[in-house]
């Protein structure tokens, strides 16, 4: 099943991230937003984008919350945004979507949606959505520093392949429900 779709980001988009991410203290600026983050604070930008064209797709039940385990609240579910930066052509369907080990074991979320942003910030692809129980129940387990192809693994992380994921539009259509 093809779950990857594409969506603009808007100046709107851009605005609104921007404003939100110059409203930080420069500690998080420079360190990152919260312990859980194994990316800097030059992340935040994109992850704030990302976050916000997933909220304007998903409509007037989803709100950006920011905790330290989920970033997004749709309708009654928790749901945490992954992204990955920098890509330069759209994400396929053989790619991995990966959760840092640490964070599957503590976050208290219902579900992931994961993301790729290009590096000019104008494209965002949504490769799918899948429940925190079927997540942990179909991904693999990657090492720190092992390999996947020429990807290095950063943290110890589970994957999956994003032909696994559920379309965000069935999710958004009532037709996903996240387990």
């Amino acid at each position: 099943m093809d779950s990857i779709i594409e969506l603009k980001i808007e100046d709107s988009h851009r605005r609104k991230a921007q404003k939100k991410y110059d409203a930080l203290p420069k500690e998080i600026k420079q360190n990152g937003y919260n312990n859980l983050s194994y990316q800097s604070g030059d992340f935040l930008l994109p992850s704030f984008i990302s976050e916000i064209v997933v909220c304007d797709y998903l409509g007037e039940g989803a709100k950006i919350k920011n905790t330290k385990d989920y970033d997004i609240v749709c309708n009654t579910d928790n749901i945490d945004v992954k992204l990955k930066p920098n890509s330069d052509k759209p994400p396929k369907k053989y790619w991995n979507a990966s959760v840092p080990s640490y964070q599957l074991k503590i976050q208290d979320c219902h579900g992931y949606i994961f993301t790729r942003i290009n590096r000019n910030l104008t494209i965002l692809w949504v490769m799918g959505i899948i429940g925190k129980n079927d997540f942990k129940n179909q991904a693999m387990y990657a090492e720190k520093g092992s390999y996947d192809g020429q990807w290095k693994w950063k943290v110890d992380s589970h994957y999956i392949k994003i032909e696994k994921l559920q379309p965000l539009s069935l999710y958004k259509e009532g037709k996903y429900v996240l387990q």
